[in-house]
């Protein structure tokens, strides 16, 4: 079996990709692998002792392992090998660090730790979650409405507390969602995997129309590579909610370039109408779908919004009115059961005296009949009324009404008496003519003109003079090395910096360890400084790699033949003290 290193879903050896997310599966080398990973079995920075392998990502090796002090279980995140290399590799997970850690929330994963390896790998320790991921439980079937709106809700508060501090997730997926029992409560929700996560205000980790993400929860402006702000995350929750009370996916391909198509062009199918079988309420359905539209300004404002309309539905399960059919259904139901209201009548009209039962009639004994049609208005005729009837022939009388037999002076009066009052009734009814309602006049609002105020006219403002501005990207080996230009620090490497084209820079770059670099540049047009360090005691005062311009004016470096580029150089980014 070949588990997928981003799902965790195992599949049969002879696939070679993920049929969910595409990912390419490990190798059988992989076992190997294991069995001779020299970070099993150590103990790190002489506190963590490795016990086991959990896990492995496209940057990083997740293991759990156990403080040697204090006796507790943790997972340590490693940076792989390959991705230790890469510039941006290391930062996106030095930032993933930052922004759990940055949050404190209780549904979000806790960072406690970090540190690099002899080896000049990096790692953060992590809180150890021992449960389920909501993937997993996804594949066991549909959820009921009532757990998606608890899991969903702990995943909006989550979320909008990231927001609130700038931090936007970007890969929100069933498989970064854990569940948990936290004192005595079950599906205690955790968010782990802050990645590619989108922080403000920080340095940009992704170009311009580049897409990362897992296809099947990527909102339309993520797919299509556009500017992207917190209601993407919105997007991703209303797409796991989808699978959670349907059991699949809302738009699926046959490649991952499909499945971003549907997610640009094609309707969402509502997941009653998907899964009329299951019984969705309709307003949790309404829920999803707003988080999913196309158009980020038509979801909810915030994470928060939607954790109240959740809290709703979920009120309105627990008493027992939540709304299974349409609406319109639901109207007609509840009509058809209230109680009819008292006739209306109209002002100065003389409403029809109540029918009197005759001497004789047994008490609760009358038929009951629809209701007469001279209502001039149906809707609010009372839905039945009593008729009287003939009295019976009273107890000792013997025969029916012929045959000769006796019958008593009060009988014979009380059943003439009962059938006079029979026939008015009737004539009563049939010749009364309909009553109209008056209606009141209209209520006419009177016009109120509001005087014109002329504001006087101010003459337009010419718009500023546009000056020419290009850009200078400064990187360095190793990183994070401090950039002045022309006397004032900008940042640390990578960084970019604008200028007045035209203009003379004077470039240097220093870190602690290394010679400094100083050179100055007239640059044209947007161009790339590429500059490699020499440690102190090498001879040389730092180097600048090679450059070749493209037809634009921009510079590109080529890379060196050889790098001493490793992630040794870097710094404890929860220490503020070490520089």
């Amino acid at each position: 079996m070949k588990t997928c290193p981003q799902c965790q879903i195992k599949y049969p050896d002879v696939l070679e990709f993920c049929p969910r997310d595409g990912t390419a599966l490990p190798s059988s080398t992989g076992a190997k692998e294991i069995l001779n990973d020299p970070i099993l079995d150590s103990t790190i920075d002489g506190r963590y002792a490795v016990e086991s392998r959990l896990g492995e990502g496209g940057m990083g090796v997740v293991y759990k392992a156990r403080h040697v002090l204090i006796d507790k279980a943790v997972a340590i995140k490693i940076l792989r090998k390959e991705a230790a290399q890469d510039t941006a590799a290391v930062q996106r997970f030095i930032q993933e660090a930052k922004s759990a850690s940055k949050i404190n929330h209780s549904n979000i994963v806790d960072i406690t730790d970090f540190g690099v390896l002899p080896d000049g790998h990096a790692y953060f320790v992590m809180e150890f979650l021992e449960g389920k991921t909501l993937a997993q439980v996804i594949q066991e079937g549909p959820m009921e409405a009532k757990r998606v709106c608890n899991i969903g809700g702990q995943v909006a508060r989550g979320l909008h507390a990231a927001h609130q501090k700038g931090i936007v997730h970007r890969d929100l997926k069933p498989e970064n969602i854990f569940l948990l029992e936290r004192e005595g409560q079950s599906d205690y929700v955790k968010i782990v995997d802050f990645g590619i996560a989108k922080v403000g205000g920080g340095q940009k980790l992704t170009q311009a129309g580049m897409v990362l993400g897992t296809p099947e929860y990527m909102s339309p402006e993520q797919a299509t590579g556009q500017e992207t702000d917190h209601r993407v995350d919105q997007y991703a929750l209303g797409c796991i909610m989808y699978e959670m009370l349907t059991g699949v996916v809302p738009f699926l391909g046959d490649r991952p370039a499909q499945t971003l198509t549907k997610h640009v062009f094609e309707p969402v199918t509502p997941p009653r109408k998907r899964k009329p079988d299951l019984k969705i309420p309709a307003s949790l359905d309404g829920c999803v779908l707003r988080t999913m539209q196309k158009k980020a300004e038509t979801r909810f404002p915030s994470m928060k919004d939607l954790d109240s309309a959740l809290m709703q539905v979920e009120a309105e399960l627990k008493g027992g009115r939540v709304v299974i059919d349409d609406p319109g259904m639901a109207a007609v139901q509840a009509a058809a059961t209230a109680p009819p209201p008292p006739p209306s009548i109209a002002p100065g009209a003389v409403p029809p005296p109540a029918p009197s039962i005759a001497p004789g009639v047994l008490a609760g004994g009358p038929p009951v009949i629809a209701a007469p049609s001279y209502y001039p208005n149906q809707a609010n005729a009372p839905a039945t009324f009593v008729v009287p009837q003939p009295a019976p022939i009273l107890p000792g009388l013997t025969g029916g009404l012929g045959g000769g037999a006796k019958r008593g002076p009060g009988i014979v009066v009380g059943m003439a008496g009962a059938l006079l009052v029979a026939i008015g009734m009737l004539v009563y009814f049939v010749t009364r003519p309909p009553t109209t309602p008056i209606k009141p006049p209209p209520v006419v609002t009177p016009k109120i003109e509001t005087p014109k105020i002329e504001t006087p006219s101010t003459p337009p403002v010419p718009p500023p003079e546009q000056v020419a501005m290009d850009q200078l990207q400064v990187l360095s080996i190793p990183p994070d090395a401090e950039v002045f230009i022309d006397g004032n620090l900008v940042g640390k490497t990578p960084v970019q910096h604008k200028f007045k084209r035209g203009t003379r820079l004077r470039v240097e770059v220093r870190k602690r360890g290394f010679d400094a670099y100083e050179h100055e540049i007239s640059p044209r047009g947007d161009q790339t400084l590429d500059v490699t360090l020499s440690k102190q005691g090498h001879s040389g005062s730092g180097s600048k790699r090679p450059s070749k311009s493209d037809a634009k004016g921009t510079t590109t470096s080529t890379p060196p033949v050889k790098t001493t580029a490793t992630p040794s150089g870097l710094r404890d980014p929860f220490n503020r003290n070490k520089k």
